[in-house]
């Protein structure tokens, strides 16, 4: 694996680590704004495997998965090769 796809690998996984919340209840969260992580392949439960997706999240929760989604101009965003739920 070269480098690139390591570091986009790592921010994928990182960025779904934000998906997941604090690990206690009640805990707090310092989520806010939008993140959307594009990805060469993004596996789904009910969707398959989109070739070259989006994933919007909004405060923590997944928003909409697709092709192409509409994201606010300030979403922070991540590039990633693969994108697996779980």
């Amino acid at each position: 694996m070269n480098t690139r796809r390591m570091l986009q690998a790592v921010v994928a996984i990182l960025a779904m680590g934000l998906l997941v919340g604090p690990a206690e209840p009640g805990a707090a969260t310092a989520q806010s704004g939008a993140i959307l992580i594009r990805g060469e392949k993004i596996y789904t439960v009910t969707q398959g495997v989109i070739e070259n997706g989006e994933i919007l999240v909004r405060d923590g929760k997944i928003q909409e998965v697709g092709k192409s989604v509409t994201a606010p101009p300030d979403a922070q965003v991540f590039e990633a090769v693969s994108v697996i739920p779980g």
